[in-house]
């Protein structure tokens, strides 16, 4: 033993494969005559050692193999599982290494996590322990992954697979694992792959673009096509901002429809003589034979449309799905989920296959009704929730994710976890001590505030929390936060309980018992006290009424003062002129427009002027009303134009910036740029998104800044105090804003204005 003082041994069952009466032998590793092993595993007549990121093979005391882990890593974590050994690292998620043809691979559904543990549960599930990711389920050989760097919009299935991203087109090889580009859209953008026959696929983008089997691309038109819908005897194509072109099957164009102004069709259906086109804007039904909008049914934004018979589903954005039965429609279906955007639908028998941003959701129909569903998400290896669309293919479905394409069989069961409840904090205000183990709470003026949560690990359906109080009733409520205040109990014993469900799993119950004691004045000590006391109400509540009518005459002053500054006097006489002038002239067409405009600027500076922050789509509402008045009450004739770039339009009800900045700059557009003479006036405001700013900018083709008399400059007041409020922005936000107004070097245009503001999310801050 004295030979081996330098050698270091952690574990001594390496020791049963070993004769007793053999001399114990030491091996060298990488030429260190003392290395530390983390882990042995008997393997019959061999001895697999780790070492850092090494297995060491030991066969008759000797070693028989090294095989290494490549990178900076470790092995933390072994299972034994039967022809295979998992082995769970620092960083780089588990490898697996295969007894029969000695190969070591990376499975790719943990990657880039430390795995701490692995227990196999069954033959088909084994649960591993994560560092700071929790404990995921892994069902073996259910999920493949493949090019999780791309992120990929759609699919099609001809002959072979075909899938694109937002600026390549690919050909997609299953079996080899193989991908290759067959058109780079370089500066354009390609939205999603359309099945136009047997032998072709048609790409809708910044280019209408064919496929044909043989992979030959060819670009049949150029311009932007928000959508097509092929059916028997006709081709629709759509455009931005209202234009449909309705061609033969073979794209010769034969007419066009117009929808709604400003407005695109993002998804086309066909059904009885009808025409249904989703817009941002909702739901439109037109007739094909007058070819004019029968009507609007839903305001919802609309992303995609697919018919079964009588029943037409409709997918929304952040509202779920819409179930059209014989031209009625129903609640939506949200499936537990927050704001669920669906994106794609497609169907088979009585499947419903539905692309979210919560993952893949299978409603099962039955009797055209949803009677029950599952959702492939996170917690079953998706390395994204975001389903941008998916394809039937043979027996299995294939997800196009923001990280690559997963392929699943039909009959995949999601893993359903039971919700973990757990007890966070639980703060009693107003405690006065303790009885029988129970808080004993001051009556009346008293709180109960739990805070709680529940380990779903990756879920990213919501779970529903469900509590009572009983002693307040005994009906279940259910909530979706987790965080629960209970506030001025009356005298009582209460005993709380507590449970979390997703689907049809519910939590183990979490009780609570708490006492609120008698109020003081029923007691015959109290009674000066309580005398005390009321008459320092009394005097408080004096005071604070005082107090409050001096704030309210305040408030009231200072929301008169800011609806003073943002509706210009002569502007409101101008236009009450403008309306007498319509109604003597018996124009009740633009009498009813001006009087719906003026209303809607109206309530906006009545119902904004005191907020720091509006949405966006609001701000763009009150211009477009603004504009529009000018447009019946002004001598010069102008048009205008409102565009958004996708990154803004896409995140546009989100958000926010301050109000009445860029009102000013279209006044002093209209008032002072546009030249009486000009009839081709236009007036074109730019919405885009440029690093951390969003910029407005506003061009017209008027006469140019150097171009306007000293009157005129003499009513410009308000794009001279949009300085001034920059400041008191930066002063009183910290809020960054940028503004500028030059000369247009372009000949054809007169002057350009640009706003930059901070880019800034409703969820960041409460308006």
């Amino acid at each position: 033993i004295q030979e081996f003082i330098n050698y270091v041994f952690i574990d001594s069952s390496v020791c049963n494969t070993i004769d007793s009466t053999l001399k114990l032998v030491a091996l060298k590793v990488n030429n260190h005559n003392t290395f530390i092993s983390s882990y042995l595993v008997n393997m019959g007549d061999t001895i697999l050692l780790t070492f850092g990121s090494k297995l060491i093979f030991i066969k008759d005391n000797k070693i028989i193999e090294e095989v290494g882990i490549e990178g900076n890593t470790e092995i933390i974590s072994v299972l034994n599982n039967g022809n295979e050994i998992w082995l769970g690292t620092i960083r780089r998620g588990i490898f697996v290494y295969s007894k029969n043809n000695q190969s070591l691979r990376a499975l790719k559904v943990l990657e880039h996590q430390s795995v701490t543990s692995i227990l196999r549960i069954n033959k088909e599930k084994i649960i591993v322990g994560t560092l700071n990711n929790g404990l995921k389920i892994i069902k073996k050989n259910k999920i493949l992954n493949m090019f999780d760097s791309i992120s990929f919009v759609s699919a099609a299935r001809y002959p072979n697979l075909l899938a694109n991203s937002q600026t390549k087109i690919y050909s997609v090889d299953i079996p080899n694992r193989k991908i290759k580009t067959l058109f780079n859209y370089k500066e354009g953008i390609s939205k999603g792959l359309v099945e136009w026959s047997k032998d072709t696929i048609m790409v809708c983008g910044n280019k209408l673009i064919s496929i044909n089997q043989n992979n030959s691309v060819n670009i049949l038109s150029y311009g932007y096509i928000t959508c097509i819908k092929k059916t028997d005897k006709r081709t629709y194509i759509g455009y931005p901002y209202s234009r449909i072109d309705i061609r033969d099957n073979k794209l010769n164009y034969t007419g066009s429809y117009k929808i709604l102004k400003n407005n695109r069709a993002s998804v086309i259906q066909e059904y009885k003589n009808k025409l249904y086109f989703g817009t941002r804007d909702g739901l439109f039904i037109m007739n094909d034979t007058s070819k004019s909008i029968v009507e609007k049914i839903n305001d919802n934004r609309i992303t995609s449309m697919y018919r079964i018979d009588d029943n037409v589903f409709i997918g929304t954005r952040f509202n779920g799905l819409i179930i059209m039965k014989y031209g009625l429609l129903e609640i939506p279906y949200t499936f537990g989920c927050k704001s669920l955007e669906i994106k794609g639908i497609i169907g088979e028998n009585n499947s419903l296959y539905l692309s979210t941003n919560y993952g893949l959701i299978i409603a099962e129909m039955q009797n055209d009704s949803i009677i029950d569903y599952r959702i492939i998400s996170k917690s079953d290896g998706l390395k994204s929730s975001i389903v941008n669309n998916a394809l039937l293919y043979g027996d299995s479905i294939i997800m196009c994710t923001n990280n690559g394409i997963y392929i699943v069989q039909k009959d995949y069961q999601p893993f359903i976890i039971t919700p973990n409840i757990y007890l966070e904090n639980v703060k009693y205000l107003g405690k006065v001590g303790e009885s029988e183990g129970k808080v004993v709470l001051r009556p009346y003026d008293n709180a109960v505030i739990i805070k709680y949560g529940s380990s779903t690990f990756d879920l990213e359906s919501n779970v529903d929390f469900y509590y009572r109080v009983i002693n307040d009733g005994i009906q279940w409520h259910k909530v979706t936060t987790q965080r629960l205040s209970i506030y001025n109990l009356s005298p009582g014993i209460y005993d709380f309980e507590l449970y979390a469900q997703f689907k049809n799993k519910k939590s183990k119950m979490i009780k609570l018992s708490f006492f609120v004691d008698k109020p003081f004045y029923l007691k015959w000590y109290s009674i000066l006290s309580l005398i005390i006391i009321i008459g320092s109400i009394f005097t408080y509540f004096i005071l604070y009424r005082i107090n409050k009518k001096k704030m309210v005459v305040r408030l009231l002053q200072n929301e008169l003062d800011m609806i003073q500054k943002q509706l210009n006097p002569h502007f409101v006489s101008n236009a009450l002129n403008s309306l007498q002038s319509l109604i003597l002239d018996d124009d009740f067409v633009k009498t009813n427009m001006f009087i719906s405009n003026f209303s809607s600027l109206l309530k906006f500076s009545l119902r904004y002027s005191k907020k720091l922050f509006i949405g966006l789509n609001e701000e763009l509402n009150y211009i477009e009303s603004f504009i529009k008045l000018h447009q019946i009450t002004n001598r010069k004739t102008f048009k205008y134009y409102i565009y958004l770039s996708d990154s803004v339009e896409a995140i546009s009800r989100d958000i926010l910036v301050p109000p009445f900045f860029i009102q000013p700059i279209i006044e002093n557009a209209i008032v002072h740029g546009f030249d009486d003479s000009n009839s081709k006036n236009i007036l074109i405001i730019e919405v885009v998104e440029i690093d951390k700013y969003i910029d407005v900018r506003i061009v017209d083709n008027g006469i140019g800044i150097g171009n306007v008399t000293k009157n005129e400059q003499g009513s410009g007041r308000g794009i001279g105090s949009i300085q001034e409020r920059i400041t008191i922005y930066k002063d009183l936000e910290d809020y960054d804003i940028k503004f500028s107004i030059n000369n247009s070097d372009i000949q054809e245009f007169g002057t350009i204005a640009q706003l930059s503001f901070e880019k800034l999310i409703s969820n960041e801050r409460k308006i």
